[in-house]
């Protein structure tokens, strides 16, 4: 289950824990959040073509936002290059497209610096079904938890989109 921590500069956090509750929030600040039904769509053993086939519409209904291309990305403990690629997804960087991710198994933390706009860095715990669209220029990271397992469908605009850029920003 989803929840979204907004951390302070007091050291105090709020948590919230309720999908309406994420989704108008992270709107407010030009992300998009989304919870998509998982039951009994795809298994465990489902191949990478079988669950962009699946789940196909919700993808489409993403397009406005200009994705076209698309990956299924699995991080695994035995993954190779598994610690090079958390050491660059846990540094800030930004992206000059907007970043759309759907998690199908698994789950990670998003952190999103919200600093110059609100004083604070916000984290989103994403899970089985979450979907989350980080719009081009907000600087993020990714932590994935401790069982070192997610696997996600990534939406990108095109392949210079996919590409971090970390501080200080050229976009």
């Amino acid at each position: 289950m989803a929840h979204l921590t907004i951390h302070n500069s007091n050291n105090r956090a709020c948590k919230i824990f309720e999908t309406r509750q994420i989704k108008e929030f992270l709107k407010f600040y030009g992300a998009h959040y989304e919870k998509w039904d998982l039951a009994g769509r795809i298994s465990p053993t489902s191949t990478k073509e079988e669950i962009l086939t699946e789940y196909k519409p919700e993808i489409e209904s993403l397009r406005s936002w200009g994705f076209v291309g698309r990956d299924l990305v699995n991080l695994w403990p035995d993954t190779q290059n598994l610690t090079y690629m958390l050491n660059m997804g846990n540094r800030e960087h930004t992206h000059p497209n907007p970043e759309m991710r759907f998690v199908v198994c698994g789950h990670g933390e998003y952190f999103l610096n919200l600093l110059s706009k609100n004083g604070s860095i916000v984290s989103l715990h994403v899970g089985a079904g979450d979907v989350i669209v980080i719009p081009a220029g907000l600087p993020h990271w990714f932590h994935l938890c401790r069982d070192l397992r997610i696997e996600v469908v990534h939406l990108f605009v095109n392949e210079e989109g996919r590409k971090p850029k970390y501080p200080p920003y050229d976009i």
